[in-house]
């Protein structure tokens, strides 16, 4: 019997696979150093390049000066908050997707984001 846990529709739909990440640029940002790490080294062994922002305010700068395909937004840092750093890039006009990547995940918090906002990727049973 298979005890795994279906993909949902949304997870299915941000399947991707590391062909598709040659070459990208991706931007977390994230205060502490282990996550941006990990993540680093699992994208740049799929051939993305990879800078890592450590604050709300240097994902900003970085982000507006960069070409990223992507920026990975933690919720909490000091600075600038992911809340407020995604909301400054988008009043000043920045389009590129900011996705959601936080180990913090209160039930209060997963309705705060609004629809084109930012992106959040669903949690998948492993």
């Amino acid at each position: 019997m298979n005890d795994k846990v279906p993909p949902t529709e949304a997870a299915q739909q941000t399947k991707i696979s590391s062909s598709q990440l040659e070459g990208a640029k991706v931007l977390p940002a994230d205060d502490t150093l282990d996550n941006p790490c990990l993540v680093a080294k699992y994208l740049t062994r799929a051939g993305a390049t990879v800078d890592v922002a450590g604050d709300g305010e240097e994902a900003v700068t970085m982000a507006q000066a960069g070409d990223y395909d992507v920026v990975l937004m933690d919720i909490q840092m000091p600075k600038l908050d992911g809340y407020e750093a995604t909301a400054k890039l988008r009043n000043e006009g920045y389009e590129r997707p900011i996705v959601t990547l936080t180990a913090y995940a209160m039930r209060e918090e997963k309705g705060a984001v609004s629809p084109g906002w930012m992106q959040r990727l669903p949690h998948q049973a492993c």
